[in-house]
Order: structure tokens, then C-alpha cells, then sequence
């Protein structure tokens, strides 16, 4: 069982931090824009960012430049 409700989980265009805010905005019965700017939603994303440079840095990847 996925954590997220299958339409939100079949989206290719939603990043791993899109999904959350997807689910936590209909959970919460919000906008996606409110879920973005929840305290929350923003902890989430930095921390999916940090595993993502962590599992960069281990592997010799080189970071995407933003």
C-alpha cells in the first residue's frame, strides 16, 4: 500500500515532494499553494533535498546545478 492515493502516485509530473503536498493538501482539505507554504510540506521537501545531495555526494554524481 503506497502512501499516497493513486492518482497522486501514477503522476510522473509530481517530484517525491510534489506528492506529499498533493497528499497532505487533500488531507487537509487546502489548496496546494496553502500546502506548499505549510511549515511541514517545506521540512519534507528540504529533507528529500538533502537525501538526494547525500545519495549524490556518496555516489560521485555530479549535483544538478539550479
Amino acid at each position: 500500500m503506497s502512501r499516497y492515493d493513486k492518482d497522486i502516485e501514477e503522476n510522473r509530473y509530481l517530484s517525491e515532494s510534489g506528492k506529499y503536498a498533493a497528499q497532505f493538501a487533500r488531507n487537509h482539505n487546502i489548496s496546494l499553494g496553502e500546502a506548499f507554504q505549510n511549515p511541514t510540506v517545506q521540512a519534507y521537501k528540504e529533507a528529500i533535498n538533502h537525501l538526494r545531495e547525500c545519495y549524490e555526494f556518496a555516489n560521485g554524481i555530479t549535483p544538478r546545478e539550479v
